[in-house]
């Protein structure tokens, strides 16, 4: 069973102090019904001077009747001390119901009926037509076995109102053991039932407000557990335009058969009086057809089923401009208890509206922190002190590596996932945290290695130790995995260190052209023109291990870059051909002057000095035991006769000498008569042959 809250608990002992009196006002009635059951008459019960009364047809019709007046009145005065007490006396074999006015009211019985006697179908057509079959039963049980009726069911009194009542009576036998008599005593519940059902409907708003979700509509919500529970035809909320003409329905509940109000409201609809009225503060008509404010405009009410009313201000803040209406389609004398029920509800309304916007307010400010973890990739951790039960969340748990949900300790988990080289200066870092004498706070780098996956990460964790009264209690923070943060960070030092080497190599290599070219030229000019080209075919190298980051190039780039110049067209003079393979940064560099060197000699002596010579660049790659190598021809033909130079240059041995440097392997350079022809043999590396 559930427990209530204290202030439920509080609400429903004030309810039960309330109901004191009525149950001390019924027990006056049932002791009533006690002595009746113990001295078998009703008479007795009620300290009658006459036993005589409806036990036969022995007296006379007049004797009969002033017994029965007597009666009456000796009931209804034992009565008075109940004013929601009433009586009724069924003579069985003469089919006649004797009660005073009050159950005459109750049960829409003529008051002159009352006292002469109605029948028992009168008495069922009191009834409410729902409770009618269950509560005849009971009676007709009642008359056969003599038992107690004890029934609690509801009528229509004369005003139309659904009253609760609660019965109790027996049936008596005569002499023969026929049912003779069946008196009994009734009282009217209704303000009772009403008041724990108010009880019920502020009990269940306190609930919303300890338990109610995000996605509750608590406006539609009240509206029904306003209009159930005072019984109306239709509750909801209107927001007023900020003009004040018009009046939108933003929650409303209907009873069953009842038409909603349409979505948009003209309140100059309802007559000026009435919106002057509403502004300020509540409104409440017993009756439209009476009173002031609605008696000359009854047109638009009664087009809304409107026979009595109450507005007032909605006090939940979210409503914002909001008014509580409440309609009866009856007229209703509103009690002070029932608007001060209202007035209740709303104040839990208004405190389940003020929950729900702190618990969004924290929701709100929970989803941004936790965003902004996600995408800083923060994770936490809560270590208490105490107890030393340490809680990681998910992005701490993998940032040790620890990829189920298990529970994790300082011991069991932290300190074996730390690495072995930085785990003393780590445990420094939080020793000097927990130093009171300290500032408390903990910033520390270090290394990881997975629990469960067994990775290197790097983790940069901040932390602060909690202290309560000179102790410290918790030591909470957040880590961040900084692994791709420490590998940019090395590699930007690697490629500065390699930028480094770049450069002191190309400043070599440029240095080496400019004395071999300038001091070999033939005048300065010659040699500053060569020199130029030389540079030129060395910046397109290089082009080229820029865009791979100075990795590697393919050779199939380096020698159409190299021979941009030298594009054949259609039909051309100089073709080449071959597999893709990947050359280091330095392979790349001297292939490209190379063969820079190569088409200049050609252009200037060789192949391409006449009309019809031609070159053939072709290479092939071979797999054997020992790995792959590279060949590597150039071929010239169908150009001038070639004789071998005299005296070889700067550009004959940069072709040889640097190349068989860098591929490490062999370099020939041939000046046959049909043309030159230089081969390139080299091993290469493995992750040069595409796989």
């Amino acid at each position: 069973m559930r427990r209530m809250a204290p202030m439920q608990e509080v609400e429903l002992s004030s309810l039960q102090v309330e109901n004191a009196d009525l149950r001390r006002r019924l027990a006056d009635a049932q002791a009533m019904m006690a002595r009746f059951q113990i001295d078998g008459s009703v008479d007795d019960a009620l300290a009658l001077p006459t036993r005589s009364f409806f036990l036969g047809g022995h007296a006379s019709g007049q004797a009969r009747q002033r017994d029965a007046e007597m009666a009456r009145q000796s009931r209804q005065a034992a009565f008075d001390v109940s004013a929601l007490a009433c009586t009724w006396d069924w003579d069985v074999k003469r089919g006649r119901i004797y009660a005073d006015p009050r159950f005459a009211h109750l049960f829409r019985i003529e008051p002159a009926a009352a006292i002469s006697g109605f029948s028992i179908a009168d008495y069922a057509s009191g009834v409410h037509p729902e409770d009618r079959p269950a509560t005849m039963v009971r009676i007709d049980e009642a008359v056969v076995t003599g038992g107690l009726f004890a029934a609690e069911f509801r009528t229509v009194d004369v005003d139309g109102r659904v009253r609760h009542v609660r019965a109790e009576g027996r049936c008596l036998r005569d002499e023969r053991g026929r049912p003779d008599r069946f008196p009994g005593v009734l009282v009217d519940v209704t303000l009772e039932r009403a008041r724990l059902t108010q009880q019920a409907a502020l009990l269940q708003i306190s609930d919303d407000v300890l338990t109610g979700t995000e996605d509750l509509d608590h406006a539609a919500h009240m509206a029904e557990i306003l209009g159930r529970t005072l019984g109306l035809c239709r509750a909801g909320y209107v927001r007023v335009s900020p003009d004040g003409l018009l009046a939108s329905v933003i929650a409303q509940w209907t009873s069953t058969g009842v038409a909603p109000l349409a979505e948009h409201l003209a309140r100059q609809r309802y007559g000026e009086q009435l919106v002057v009225a509403t502004a300020s503060g509540r409104v409440v008509i017993d009756d439209i057809a009476t009173h002031a404010l609605t008696r000359d405009n009854l047109e638009p009410w009664t087009q809304d089923g409107i026979r009595s009313f109450a507005i007032m201000p909605a006090l939940d803040p979210s409503l914002q401009r909001a008014t509580l209406f409440l309609h009866d389609s009856r007229p209703r004398a509103w009690s002070a208890e029932e608007l001060a029920f209202v007035d209740e509800a709303l104040q839990r309304s208004w405190r389940f509206a003020e929950r729900q916007r702190v618990q969004q307010a924290r929701l709100n400010a929970e989803t941004r922190l936790r965003l902004a973890q996600e995408a800083a990739n923060i994770g936490t951790f809560d270590h208490d002190l105490a107890t030393r039960t340490l809680l990681w969340d998910r992005r701490c748990r993998t940032a040790f590596g620890v990829l189920d949900e298990q529970s994790v300790s300082f011991r069991r988990t932290f300190l074996p996932t730390l690495h072995p080289e930085d785990r003393s200066a780590a445990l420094g870092a939080i020793a000097r945290a927990l130093d009171l004498s300290g500032t408390g706070t903990y910033d520390a780098v270090f290394r990881t290695i997975g629990r469960d996956d067994g990775l290197l990460r790097w983790v940069h964790a901040n932390g602060q130790v909690i202290v309560q009264n000179g102790v410290a209690v918790r030591f909470v923070g957040a880590v961040r995995d900084i692994s791709r943060e420490q590998e940019d960070e090395e590699r930007q030092k690697f490629l500065a260190r390699e930028l480094q080497h770049r450069v002191k190599n190309t400043l070599a290599m440029v240095n080496a052209l400019a004395n071999q070219t300038l001091r070999r030229a033939p005048s300065a000019q010659a040699g500053l023109a060569i020199f130029t080209d030389r540079l030129i075919a060395l910046s397109r190298a290089n082009e080229l291990l820029v865009q791979t980051s100075w990795h590697d190039a393919d050779i199939i780039n380096i020698v159409c870059d190299s021979l941009r110049a030298l594009q054949p067209e259609e039909g051309g003079r100089v073709t080449w051909t071959g597999p893709p393979v990947r050359l280091s940064a330095k392979q790349s560099l001297a292939l490209g002057l190379a063969l820079h060197e190569l088409s200049t000699n050609a252009v200037k002596y060789g192949a391409l000095s006449n009309d019809e010579g031609r070159i053939s660049i072709g290479w092939t790659v071979t797999t054997g035991p020992e790995g792959s190598h590279l060949w590597l021809e150039w071929r010239e033909s169908d150009g001038p006769r070639v004789t071998a130079p005299r005296a070889f240059g700067f550009g004959s041995r940069l072709i040889e000498k640097t190349l068989a440097l860098e591929f490490g392997g062999k370099v020939s350079l041939s000046y046959h008569e049909t043309g030159v022809v230089c081969v390139v043999e080299a091993p290469l590396r493995p992750q040069a042959v595409p796989a």
